[in-house]
């Protein structure tokens, strides 16, 4: 799957583009994406509890 999907996104980019690259690039973003996911939730929970307590007064 992968070496059709590589193939297939440099002709759509063009030939100076290199899957190699690209695969490097996704592992790297994945990663982060997982660590902001959870940091973001757990602010996201502070702040609705804080603007509960606010409502309430």
């Amino acid at each position: 799957d992968w070496e059709g999907n590589s193939v297939r996104t440099v002709l759509a980019r063009g030939p100076g583009f290199d899957p190699q690259n690209q695969k490097k690039k996704k592992k790297k973003k994945k990663k982060k994406k997982k660590k902001k996911k959870k940091k973001k939730k757990k602010k996201k929970k502070k702040k609705k509890k804080k603007k509960k307590k606010k409502k309430k007064k």
